[in-house]
């Protein structure tokens, strides 16, 4: 019987139809079934959660409006040419911040500037319709009603609300006026988070005082819920003016004319172009580096040393978080991509037995005048509907799971380094991923079905074949290739399974330098107005003698967290560190006598050859490679 023109009646009715036969058939088979929901619902679960990941974490914007002018200020150096001083600073959310980036042709960007040049640009901008500036203060002590607890603070300069177009929900937001320090009416805001955990949204918050490190400070307004800052991945508690940061963190940003530690954004005027702003920048940048050139202003003689001038998008904010976890996210997504083409190998195999079995039912039909676009068409529905089951199980999963990778690179002192938060494009790739796998594997059991070549039903040949409910399986080659692909997919993840598993069990069995067994670790922010920094010692002194006292406490030390690290007396005993030359730092150790060092292996044989380093000195900082 000839086939006439490949046509898809997609009437309503004849759509019903198919739905309800592929139903019924569903209904025959539900182990069949069930194993291929379970299979497709993992796979598009794990690919969804992933890209939820990936989305929310490296491609979303910051939620702020007209990002199409916003811009972030950033400069480039080469190798060996000019770099201005960067004390970098610790980030309660990502470490150790050093604000400079790697580029792939070898040089390094920058979003760090000097107030000399943040005041200069404020002077002569005439291309940014506001410009500022700001500053993440870390965690500090706040005390609100007598209750005290840790928060993660930011300080911006007065024209950041109106540059990034952001008004609160309640109250006012820090304006110009409060860039003047001040020793009384301090101001800060607080986030919509906080607000709702700390006082159940209550409309009350407004002039309430707020103590920061001891600071007092006004709350005169509340941060919308979509705004939760320009760092993605950082959450803020508290938004302060930069003029409060040296009350409450001891640190004068705005202050210290020849340190390059603040970034800075702005909002391009309407009209102005590109290049214009660009020229009129750089040009300001120049004469800026000019006029601070520190200790290596030889290099500025150099065209080819000289840093270079770029005005970025500001989609992204600061970004700290893409450097760190871009190849991670990258490298899941990729195993989850190969995990869903397994599932769907399977559930295209399966599919494969259903139609060997049903290729009697499915010649009759061709042989009774059924069009092959309509046996097409039924096959097809059968499983996009299987798929829109198991994509329905794989968002409920991927909505359960999404954090569970964050979860997992969080530690006791440091929280989850980002949320994946569902949104439209999470939706709409579990609906895609729902699509294309259905098509995928509804494609093999198609492409098997009884129809020759030339359009003819090989009705003869598929009643003898089918007798009974046995199929010749060994004549599917289409099921032999996926059972190929399926073990050389599943061998690769195996591989790169065992090889993850020996990694683990090898750093397991790695020494990390000291004993961690019995130690207890906790942090300590004093505030800076009751204890600056010639009674810290006497503090951490007085802390350490009245820990020791405790029953079951061994030995007590404290130290700071940074390469060139400052312990206290017994911190190599307290850590179980051994010391391989020499003596620990201890009692004889103070102040008033001249400084002693410990030095690690690494530093050793950098410096000194390998030599006894016993009685040697080295003045400044060292260099990272010897961590």
């Amino acid at each position: 019987m000839a086939i006439g023109p490949a046509r898809f009646p997609f009437s309503v009715g004849g759509i019903v139809q198919d739905l309800r036969w592929a139903l019924r058939t569903l209904r025959r088979s539900p182990g069949i079934a069930a194993v291929a929901v379970l299979s497709l619902a993992l796979g598009i679960g794990a690919n969804t959660a992933i890209f939820t990941l990936l989305e929310s974490t490296l491609l979303r914007p910051i939620s702020v409006k007209g990002l199409d002018r916003l811009r972030l200020l950033t400069w480039r150096e080469q190798w060996g040419g000019w770099v201005a001083p960067n004390l970098g600073y610790f980030s309660y959310s990502f470490g150790s911040i050093y604000e400079q980036r790697e580029t792939a042709d070898g040089g390094l960007m920058h979003t760090d500037f000097s107030p000399g040049i943040y005041n200069d640009f404020l002077r002569h901008n005439t291309v940014f319709d506001s410009l500022f500036t700001f500053k993440e203060l870390g965690r500090v002590t706040a005390v609100v009603d007598g209750n005290a607890e840790p928060v993660n603070c930011f300080a911006v300069s007065g024209d950041f609300y109106r540059g990034m177009e952001v008004s609160p929900v309640l109250g006012r937001a820090i304006a110009p006026e409060n860039d003047v320090p001040a020793q009384d009416g301090q101001v800060a805001l607080i986030s919509y988070d906080y607000w709702t955990r700390k006082f159940a949204r209550s409309p009350s918050v407004i002039g309430k005082t707020i103590t920061l490190n001891e600071v007092p400070a006004t709350i005169i307004g509340v941060n919308p819920q979509y705004f939760t800052g320009i760092e993605p991945g950082a959450k803020f508690d508290v938004w302060t003016p930069l003029s409060l940061s040296p009350a409450v963190i001891g640190r004068a940003f705005l202050d210290e004319p020849r340190a390059w530690q603040i970034p800075m954004m702005g909002r391009l005027k309407a009209g102005v172009t590109e290049a214009r702003a660009q020229s009129e920048t750089e040009a300001l940048f120049q004469a800026g580096v000019d006029a601070e050139p520190g200790p290596l202003a030889s290099l500025l003689k150099d065209p080819a040393k000289r840093p270079r001038f770029i005005l970025s998008s500001a989609a992204r904010g600061v970004d700290y978080l893409t450097q760190r976890y871009d190849r991670l996210l990258l490298a899941l997504l990729s195993l989850a991509g190969l995990v869903l083409l397994m599932a769907c190998a399977n559930v295209a195999n399966l599919l494969l037995f259903k139609s060997a079995v049903r290729q009697r039912e499915i010649s009759l039909r061709l042989a009774l005048g059924a069009s092959r676009p309509r046996v097409v068409r039924q096959l097809l529905t059968e499983g996009l509907l299987l798929a829109a089951i198991a994509g329905v199980a794989g968002v409920i999963l991927a909505y359960w799971t999404r954090n569970a990778v964050p979860q997992l690179l969080a530690t006791p002192w440091k929280p989850i380094p980002f949320d994946a938060e569902f949104d439209v494009k999470a939706l709409l790739v579990s609906l895609a991923l729902t699509f294309v796998t259905g098509v995928l594997f509804s494609l093999a059991p198609i492409f098997r079905a009884s129809i020759s070549r030339s359009g003819q039903v090989e009705l003869g040949k598929a009643l003898k074949d089918s007798g009974g409910s046995s199929a010749s399986l060994s004549k599917l080659g289409i099921g032999r290739a996926l059972v190929a692909a399926q073990i050389a997919v599943s061998v690769f993840l195996l591989a790169g399974a065992a090889l993850c598993v020996r990694t683990f069990t090898n750093l397991r069995g790695v020494s990390p330098g000291f004993r961690p067994e019995g130690v207890l670790m906790f942090t300590l922010d004093p505030p800076r107005l009751r204890y600056p920094a010639e009674r810290l010692v006497a503090l951490t002194t007085e802390l350490q003698q009245q820990i020791g006292t405790l029953v079951g406490v061994r030995s007590v030390a404290f130290s700071s967290t940074a390469a060139d690290a400052v312990v206290g007396p017994r911190f190599f005993e307290t850590m179980g560190i051994p010391i391989l030359f020499g003596r620990p730092i201890d009692d004889r150790d103070r102040a008033d006598r001249p400084l002693a060092a410990v030095v690690n292996r690494a530093f050793m044989r950098r410096y000194f050859r390998d030599e006894n380093p016993i009685g040697k000195s080295f003045k400044g900082f060292v260099s990272k490679e010897c961590n």
